[in-house]
């Protein structure tokens, strides 16, 4: 489900999403404001279309990635924890971006179900 579907499904009255789809519009504005000098400075070298092609690889990996809020905590936390805990016998990956390497998902002493 897109954005603009998302607010016309959750935003109460025209006058208020309209005002939550200006806020969005302004935010990806700003983002835009910021990565403009950077996308000049490291793609002096490519043709607009490049640039575009670029950009929207980036997108499309965005997209495609487990951003869920329990993903972004379960990567946090094995940025600053032992991974697998100790107690942990059973792992539950049902709506995560697995690895290319199944192997990376072998922990001793633990079950991994990726149904």
């Amino acid at each position: 489900m897109d954005m603009a579907e998302l607010i016309r499904l959750r935003v109460p009255g025209l006058r208020l999403r309209r005002g939550v789809e200006r806020q969005f519009g302004e935010m990806a504005d700003a983002v835009f404001d910021r990565l403009a000098p950077f996308l000049d400075r490291e793609f002096a070298g490519l043709t607009e279309s490049g640039r575009e092609a670029v950009v929207n690889g980036v997108c499309d990996t965005f997209a495609a990635a487990d951003l869920s809020d329990e993903a972004i905590l379960v990567t946090a936390w094995m940025a600053l924890a032992p991974f697998p805990p100790p107690a942990l016998t059973r792992l539950t990956l049902q709506k995560c971006v697995l690895p290319d390497d199944p192997s990376a998902l072998n922990f001793p002493g633990v079950e991994v179900d990726i149904s």
